[in-house]
């Protein structure tokens, strides 16, 4: 943490690049270290360090492709190769981005799916040499073109504290089951939680986060336009809240 790389990390004000070095340091897999500087670049928005950090990704991302090709990385390799094109677009290199593009594996976009739409977006923006965030394609991923909802609030209304921690556990979970579905490009995910400490991980390659200890999984899995299900013994009588896709409670059983 006292080396140059790092001090120069911390001073662009992202905590996900000065990750980003520590894992370079560490020898990690160099597809974990490419999401560190990815997602560096979405907290350095229009900020004078986005273009190094930018071109720091789309390096880690090219290293992490070839390891990335087995059946089992499918959704990381996907998101290795496209994830240049839109950096190399954000920073004005229309050329790179284009020929990146016209290699993109055809195998890889089925006709009708989200990264077809995609490429077919990133292909228009290029032409017209346009910089901006795809900021459609989040949507798309997982909601197929639908707007964006407006704020809602649970449906099941909390009367204790354990009840509050409960629906924000919900959240939280639902919060990280989307993000780790947009990420990677999947519509269904196996949450694992460990009832005694609260730790939570979607799928056995998401980050690991916490809900509150004694919050129980009825079923462990999070899947695009479903429902899952957690109970607590002091809370809501024992019965079984139901959350949508999005982490809000919809009914109790």
């Amino acid at each position: 943490m006292k080396s140059p790389e790092f001090l120069h990390a911390f001073e662009t004000g992202s905590s996900y690049a000065a990750l980003a070095v520590i894992r370079e340091m560490t020898n990690v897999e160099p597809n974990l270290i490419a999401e560190s500087y990815l997602k560096s670049s979405w907290q350095l928005e229009n900020k004078e360090a986005y273009v190094e950090i930018a071109k720091a990704a789309i390096h880690w991302f090219d290293l992490a492709a070839p390891t990335l090709k087995d059946p089992g990385h499918r959704d990381q390799y996907v998101v290795s190769l496209y994830a240049p094109i839109e950096l190399f677009r954000r920073t004005g290199q229309f050329a790179a981005a284009a020929e990146r593009l016209k290699v993109f594996p055809t195998d890889l976009a089925p006709a009708g799916k989200w990264l077809a739409n995609a490429l077919s977006r990133q292909k228009t923006l290029i032409a017209e040499q346009d910089r901006k965030t795809d900021e459609a394609n989040s949507w798309e991923v997982l909601n197929h073109d639908r707007p964006v909802p407006n704020p809602r609030k649970h449906a099941v209304t909390a009367i204790s504290p354990a009840e509050t921690a409960m629906l924000a556990d919900g959240k939280r979970i639902g919060d990280a089951c989307m993000y780790h579905a947009l990420i990677n490009g999947v519509a269904k995910i196996k949450i694992t939680l460990d009832v005694t400490s609260g730790r939570f991980r979607p799928n056995e390659d998401g980050g690991e986060t916490h809900i509150s200890p004694g919050t129980e999984l009825v079923d462990d899995t999070w899947e695009h336009d479903g429902t899952f299900s957690l109970r607590r013994p002091d809370s809501f009588g024992g019965r079984e809240i139901v959350f949508d896709e999005d982490g809000y409670a919809t009914a109790q059983r």
